[in-house]
Parts: structure tokens; C-alpha cells; sequence
């Protein structure tokens, strides 16, 4: 498929044949999904070059029909490379996506959008999760969210 295929260009770190295969869905209107959304972060991560980056985060403009905060994994992915790249006008669209969202964060998540709250220096937002993790829903922060924190 396109997106074993893609994957494995960006996990060898081939980012000119992974946008090859990109341009290739679009020629035959293949549609983006959560897979393509999550290797283009990845993409995104990994990229040395910031035209290279911005490139792979605008793959999450395009992708309207994927729903991020549908997919812990997914949403996870999408928050890493938005801090790591220090897009904060994505990190803050999506953080807005998942403000009106049912999504229930596992303490990974938690360590994550902390981290992004963090970024946006939003310190009042990072208390607002602790509290909501640890007292509200009662889950028990790893070394990870601690480090987040």
C-alpha cells in the first residue's frame, strides 16, 4: 500500500522518494488517512531540512477528513511533532480540536498536551490537566508526565 510504502521511506529516512509516493496518491485521488497523517508527523520529526517539516505538518491541513482526537495514537503523533517543530499555530488548532472533543487522554496524553500547554506558556492550563488527571479521573502520572511537569 501507500502508506507501507511511505512509512518505510520515512523510517529510512528518505523523505524525497516519501514525498514521490505522496504525489503519487494525489495524482490518483487517493484519499489521506490516519496512517498518512501519522507518517508525515513522523516525517515532520525527522526532518532535517524546515521546508522538508513544514511540508509534512501541512499534510494535517489537508487531511479533513481525518479526525485526530479519534485516535489516541494518532493524536499523540500529530501533538510530538507540532512541539518538536514549535509549530505553535497548528499545536493551538489542535489543541482547540481536542477542547471540543470527547477524547479521554490516557497519562501518556496527559504528559503531552501538557508539554503543548507548556509550549504555548500556558501555565494554567498545565495545572488545569494535573488536577484533571491525578485528582479528577484518579490516574497515576508516569516518569514521563512527571518530566512534563
Amino acid at each position: 500500500s501507500y502508506n507501507c510504502l511511505m512509512g518505510y521511506m520515512v523510517s529510512a529516512g528518505n523523505l524525497v522518494e516519501a514525498w514521490k509516493v505522496l504525489d503519487e496518491m494525489d495524482r490518483k485521488g487517493v484519499q489521506l488517512d490516519h496512517y498518512t497523517v501519522s507518517i508525515m508527523m513522523k516525517a515532520a520529526k525527522k526532518a532535517r531540512n524546515p521546508r522538508d517539516a513544514s511540508r509534512a505538518l501541512a499534510v494535517l491541513d489537508r487531511a479533513g477528513g481525518v479526525k485526530v482526537c479519534e485516535d489516541d495514537v494518532l493524536f499523540n503523533t500529530v501533538l510530538d511533532a507540532c512541539i518538536h517543530r514549535q509549530d505553535t499555530e497548528r499545536l493551538r488548532k489542535v489543541l482547540e480540536t481536542f477542547a471540543s472533543s470527547d477524547m479521554k487522554p490516557s497519562v501518556h496524553t496527559y504528559g503531552l498536551l501538557i508539554k503543548a500547554f507548556s509550549t504555548l506558556r500556558q501555565l494554567w492550563r498545565c495545572w488545569q490537566l494535573w488536577e484533571e488527571m491525578v485528582e479528577t479521573r484518579e490516574l497515576v502520572p508516569n516518569s514521563i508526565t512527571l518530566s512534563c511537569m
